[in-house]
């Protein structure tokens, strides 16, 4: 009979068996122990609670399913209430905010026209730093500027 060679991890798989058997002994040994300074009246009440789930198994089921049901339903609100942050969350996060001012500083310029008979003007810049575009539609025409005025432009040509 040809003898086969065996590799080192081959040769040392029983003795790792055979030490993870002695620490599972060694395991079942520590709980017996603690179970044998249990006391007997604790004996007792285990094992009439455990008599009375096997003789009302399906009372025991259905409470023990209603109690799932009731824990999904609130689970489920949990997370209809997290959609609901999360969501509010992102809508704040994309919005499109408009501050006054521009990157270097200047909120306003003041306009003085070349022609004396025009009225000079003050120009605000504002600037779109949120994530979607502001939607303006002012350009040179800004009747609730005016106060009530008829005119549609400013009349300074830039």
């Amino acid at each position: 009979m040809k003898h086969e060679k065996f590799s080192s991890a081959q040769a040392r798989k029983p003795f790792v068996l055979i030490r993870i058997l002695k620490s599972l002994s060694a395991f079942l040994d520590a709980i017996w122990l603690k179970l044998s300074v249990f006391p007997a009246w604790a004996w007792r009440l285990v094992t009439t609670c455990w008599t009375c789930f096997d003789e009302h198994y399906g009372a025991v089921s259905t409470l023990a399913t209603l109690a799932i049901v009731a824990l999904t339903c609130s689970y489920v609100e949990y997370s209809k209430k997290q959609w609901e942050v999360s969501r509010d969350t992102l809508q704040l996060s994309q919005r499109a905010y408009v501050t006054i001012g521009r990157k270097d500083g200047v909120v306003a310029d003041f306009v003085i026209p070349k022609n004396p008979k025009q009225n000079a003007e003050v120009i605000i810049y504002f600037q779109n730093t949120g994530h979607l575009p502001a939607k303006f539609a002012w350009g040179t025409w800004a009747p609730f500027l005016a106060a009530g005025g008829k005119k549609k432009s400013t009349g300074i040509n830039y």
